[in-house]
């Protein structure tokens, strides 16, 4: 299980996940699978289905998976932390999208009659563990 945690998010107005007690804080849990992209480690996220409401006048729905880039350590290193990166290229598609020849991404929609659209989502995070472990890349 992954849990998703983003703090002091900015959009054109005021926006967090439902139920979310903070303005601006978007949160959501899910699944993860540590993989191997274009020859990097790398790991598939699937998030559960998250609702974003901004401001009270819209609610977006964000539903799929998401790849990502492990950026440290490298293949056999030991740490007790990891780095991911997620890149979407400043544009609403994942730059890592393909993984043993299925096509994974996010998509968004907004309300309940929008149209689903490709999303993108552009982080860097760092997952700490209370044990070192080595980043086997097989």
């Amino acid at each position: 299980m992954i849990v998703l945690d983003y703090t002091s998010c900015r959009s054109f107005s005021s926006c967090k996940t439902e139920g979310a007690p903070v303005s601006n804080t978007i949160k959501t849990a899910g699944t993860f699978h540590l993989i191997t992209v274009n020859s990097q480690p790398g790991i598939l996220v699937t998030p559960d289905h998250t609702t974003i409401v901004c401001a009270g006048f819209s609610n977006t729905t964000v539903t799929g998976n998401v790849i990502g880039t492990i950026t440290s350590p490298n293949c056999g290193g030991s740490s007790k932390k990891m780095t991911i990166a997620f890149n979407s290229n400043n544009t609403p598609v994942q730059e890592h999208k393909t993984y043993t020849g299925v096509s994974y991404n996010l998509t968004s929609q907004t309300g309940t009659t929008g149209t689903i659209k490709e999303a993108g989502l552009t982080s860097s995070m760092t997952i700490e563990s209370l044990t070192e472990s080595t980043l086997d890349c097989t």
